[in-house]
C-alpha cells in the first residue's frame, strides 16, 4: 500500500514538472492537511516550479484577490490522501470568479 502512494506522487509531480511551467500557470493550489507530510513535500516541490504556489486545507482557505484577471489559469492539485471532492470544491469557488 505504501509504494502505491509513493508511485501516486511521483506521478503527481512529474506532471507538475511537465505542465506547471510559470508562463502557463499563474497559480497552483495544494490541498492538504497542513500535517501531511505528503502534501508538504508536494508543495514545496510545486513551489520549486512556480513560486505562485499556495496552499490550502478547503477552498474557504482560497484567497481569492490573489486571483486577479491578469491570472491565466489556476492549476488545482492535492496531496495523495485528498478526496476529489476537496479538490472539486476549490475549483468551484475559483469558477466563482466573474472573469
Amino acid at each position: 500500500k505504501g509504494n502505491a502512494a509513493f508511485k501516486e506522487m511521483a506521478d503527481k509531480l512529474t506532471a507538475n514538472e511537465d505542465h506547471g511551467k510559470v508562463e502557463e500557470v499563474y497559480q497552483t493550489l495544494i490541498e492538504s492537511g497542513r500535517k501531511s507530510s505528503n502534501g508538504r513535500v508536494f508543495l514545496e516541490a510545486c513551489r520549486e516550479t512556480n513560486p505562485n504556489t499556495h496552499h490550502v486545507e478547503d477552498a474557504s482557505q482560497i484567497d481569492l484577490s490573489l486571483i486577479t484577471p491578469a491570472v491565466h489559469s489556476v492549476g488545482i492539485c492535492g496531496a495523495t490522501s485528498t478526496p476529489a471532492w476537496l479538490m472539486e470544491a476549490c475549483r468551484e469557488k475559483i469558477s466563482s470568479l466573474p472573469f
